[in-house]
């Protein structure tokens, strides 16, 4: 590990000696899902402004839905309609899952140079997982229609940790999962 020449230059890091040095010393790299190495901003919209609608609230607006994924769904509520309607989150948590079950996966795409990434250090030796919000069900569905399930050796999903992101759990999780210590693992993702 660490010493692929596929991970200089402009692959990872963007040929960055920071980055290269930082991946190069890790024993893991964890990466965050949504807007790290795909985009599922169409499926989350259709179903936020779905389980909107069957609250009896009007749609929001594209914009202000892409700025609450990676929240869980409850914050995510609160932000779009008002706290107020924060008493409802169960039925907009099942409107929402209903509908993600339909549509998620196929409004799911990597990111450019997303899959690249994943196969370089797969094929460096590094374990490779994902860490997200979303449920895991749904992340591995994406990987095997993607043909990626072999690259990524794990996934830990919402539903896998008792607090979501930016709780730590689900990185923990991960590595102890991989049995990697935590401080030996890189975590790429979006957001600080």
């Amino acid at each position: 590990m660490g010493d692929s020449p596929e991970l200089g230059g402009n692959s990872v890091g963007g040929g960055d000696p920071r980055v290269h040095a930082t991946v190069a010393s890790a024993r893991a790299v964890l990466f965050d899902f949504d807007f790290t190495l795909a985009d599922s901003s169409e499926g989350v919209v259709v179903c936020m402004n779905h389980a909107l609608g069957r609250l009896g609230l009007p749609p929001a607006p594209a914009d202000a839905i892409r700025r609450t994924i990676g929240l869980d769904l409850p914050t995510a509520l609160g932000i779009l309609a008002g706290e107020e309607w924060r008493s409802r989150e169960d039925e907009f948590f099942e409107h929402f899952v209903r509908k993600a079950d339909e549509v998620m996966v196929d409004s799911t795409s990597f990111l450019p140079g997303a899959v690249r990434v994943l196969r370089v250090l797969h094929g460096a030796g590094y374990p490779v997982g994902l860490v997200t919000t979303k449920y895991r069900h749904r992340v591995e569905d994406v990987l095997e229609r993607d043909g990626l399930r072999g690259v990524v050796d794990l996934v830990v999903g919402i539903d896998d940790v008792p607090r979501p992101k930016p709780a730590p759990d689900g990185l923990l999780r991960a590595a102890g999962v991989l049995g990697i210590p935590v401080g030996d693992c890189v975590f790429v993702g979006d957001s600080e």
